[in-house]
């Protein structure tokens, strides 16, 4: 990296000093800069922006690390830039979590370059996201979990004995974003798993409310009329897929299981996700033990898809044996019933998806397909780090599907991908073009995913060479169905 003047370390140093003055006020502002593509730009920005990150709270070392990656972003895109629009638009700013930098620009259009799997491979970001976005051009995200040692070793968290309960009739309401309730729902994690529950942000007070006051997160708790607080559960939103929130972080303290409170703690957030105006909500059961689909069907979820090996055996756990990754099940319930979805459906997967259309008595109509509507296939992906995952969204299928995708799923550093999920626009009339091409190239069909505002999807993996071990996936009789569909249509002997 490029060495600083006196004059420009000075001005970086009082910019940080009046940021911290706002960040110890509690007020973090989203930075957002439009700067010409000049060359000469790019140490003075890549530094101001690395500093502010630390003032949000990355690591000092990470935060090096990103400036690097500003630099390599903005040197490539600067040469790729569009003479008609030589801008690039620089935003920061905190996302629950972690902190994102984005790079917007209108030049030359591109998916995955060389520069990017480096930045991946050398593990330089937590997160790595990028858009399409038509018109606008294109959009980097990169990612950096936010430093939380400070949050996750609280005294308050830490229950010394076992609870004795004064009444043990128990109603779910809201979590309110102070203290009392966010300790009372973090004791209930901790009582189940200690410090090894694979949420770790849940653990930190700040990132919790942060979560409850975004309103993409909406957190209830059990509690009696003692305000003795038994069990936690919540819905969440993913940008990806608006309208239809996820079900999560269900936890009830042990001392008090068998009550019949994680029935009453779904009950309460169905309720509140319907009161919310969503299209519906869906919940993703482990398939490790039975006890989540159980309680998804008792709800009224329809199993409707597999994530199969969602989670590495690192980021597992407890939850693993440390030698395989772990899937999970995709169930949806929906709300709306009332708007028409049509479906261009693959002729090989049609039967399932009607079937899960008809069970939550969903209005569809099937349509015929015809050639790509547009000349631009429009997509955005998505890679983990911790997890080795990525995930791309493919909205519209254009003429140009094929080379678009070719680099996404032909990648070489097979140690940075470990499994890769696609999300396939099932309402775009160039959906079964594009699933013929996936399937012709290793990926497996593993279901859908309706009831999103903007799209329904189905859902397509490429394993990475990895099988599946039926003996690992412990199902219910509404899931292990939904299974032997799947391995039917795939090809799969069946268990």
């Amino acid at each position: 990296m490029t060495a600083y003047t006196e004059k420009q370390k000075c001005f970086i140093k009082k910019k940080r000093e009046l940021l911290k003055k706002d960040a110890d006020k509690g007020v973090l502002p989203v930075i957002r800069l439009k700067i010409l593509c000049d060359p000469t730009l790019i140490p003075d920005t890549a530094l101001y922006l690395s500093k502010i990150a630390e003032c949000y709270g990355v690591a000092e070392r990470r935060a090096y690390m990103a400036c690097f990656v500003i630099e390599t972003i903005l040197e490539v895109r600067m040469e790729e830039a569009n003479k008609k629009n030589p801008f690039l638009i620089l935003e920061l700013k905190k996302d629950i979590d972690k902190l994102l930098i984005s790079v917007t620009d209108r030049g030359i259009p591109y998916i995955l370059t060389d520069y990017q799997k480096k930045i991946l491979r050398k593990g330089l970001v937590d997160q790595f996201f990028f858009e399409q976005l038509g018109v606008e051009g294109q959009r980097i995200t990169v990612g950096y979990k936010l430093n939380m040692e400070d949050g996750t070793a609280a005294v308050p968290f830490i229950v010394e004995k076992e609870e004795e309960w004064q009444n043990t009739d128990f109603s779910c309401r809201p979590t309110l974003d102070r203290d009392e309730d966010i300790v009372n729902a973090i004791q209930c994690i901790y009582t189940s798993y200690g410090y090894n529950y694979i949420h770790q942000e849940l653990y930190n007070v700040d990132i919790f409310r942060n979560m409850l006051q975004s309103g993409r997160y909406i957190s209830v708790l059990a509690e009696n009329r003692f305000h003795q607080v038994a069990g936690h559960i919540a819905i969440e939103e993913h940008n990806w897929f608006p309208g239809i929130m996820e079900v999560c972080n269900l936890v009830v303290k042990p001392s008090v299981r068998g009550k019949n409170i994680s029935d009453l703690l779904v009950e309460a957030i169905i309720s509140l996700g319907k009161e919310r105006n969503l299209s519906g909500i869906y919940s993703m059961p482990a398939m490790f033990h039975p006890v989540s689909q159980r309680l998804a069907t008792q709800n009224g979820f329809c199993p409707c898809g597999m994530y199969f090996h969602l989670l590495g055996a690192s980021v597992a756990g407890e939850y693993g044996d440390g030698s395989s990754r772990l899937s999970a099940a995709f169930s949806v319930h929906i709300y709306d019933k009332m708007t028409v979805h049509i479906l261009y459906l693959p002729e090989e997967c049609a039967g399932f998806v009607e079937n899960i259309f008809e069970e939550e008595n969903l209005k569809y109509a099937v349509k015929s397909a015809y050639p790509y509507s547009s000349e631009k296939t429009s997509l955005s992906y998505n890679y983990e780090t911790l997890s080795k995952r990525l995930e791309i969204k493919i909205d519209q299928v254009g003429d140009d599907m094929e080379e678009v995708l070719k680099d996404l799923l032909t990648r070489e550093e097979s140690e940075m991908v470990e499994v890769i999920m696609v999300y396939l626009n099932i309402n775009d009339p160039g959906c079964p073009a594009c699933y013929s091409f996936l399937r012709e190239r290793g990926l497996i069909f593993t279901g859908c995913l309706p009831g999103s505002r903007i799209n329904d999807y189905l859902l397509l993996q490429h394993l990475r060479g990895r099988t599946i071990d039926k003996s690992k996936l412990v199902a219910e009789p509404d899931y292990k169905e939904m299974l032997d569909r799947l391995y039917e249509i795939n090809g799969l002997q069946l268990c």
